[in-house]
């Protein structure tokens, strides 16, 4: 008998779906213990999963199949633990930020022309 480290368990449904308690399990009081809440299809081959750790952590990932010869080879899960930052949310911050950086480096090059003439 192997060591168990932890278990996945099947989503028996996408068309009715339902959660699923302990879809990722660890052991009695790990906080890695993951409740599916809801699984969407997004696209062909891929499904986002929302859901909630056993410390009450919100969590999003995505569940993607890999096709061979038109055929399901794989799979492959990526959950995230904290809210999701849109994209859009991070614009202002990343232009602003690129603003700083040449007002200094202009700042910089005058200081240089004055101090040389």
């Amino acid at each position: 008998m192997g060591l168990t480290i932890g278990e996945i368990k099947d989503i028996p449904s996408l068309t009715s779906f339902e959660a699923i308690n302990n879809f990722l399990f660890f052991g009695t009081g790990s906080p890695f213990n993951f409740n599916l809440t809801s699984v969407a299809y997004t696209e062909v081959g891929r499904y986002k999963l929302t859901g909630i750790f056993a410390d009450n952590t919100q969590a999003t990932g995505w569940i993607s199949t890999q096709l061979v010869d038109g055929k399901v080879n794989s799979y492959s899960a990526t959950i995230t633990a904290g809210n999701e930052i849109p994209t859009p949310a991070l614009l202002p911050g990343l232009i602003g930020m690129g603003a700083a950086v040449l007002r200094k480096r202009n700042a910089e090059e005058t200081e240089q022309a004055e101090a040389e003439a």
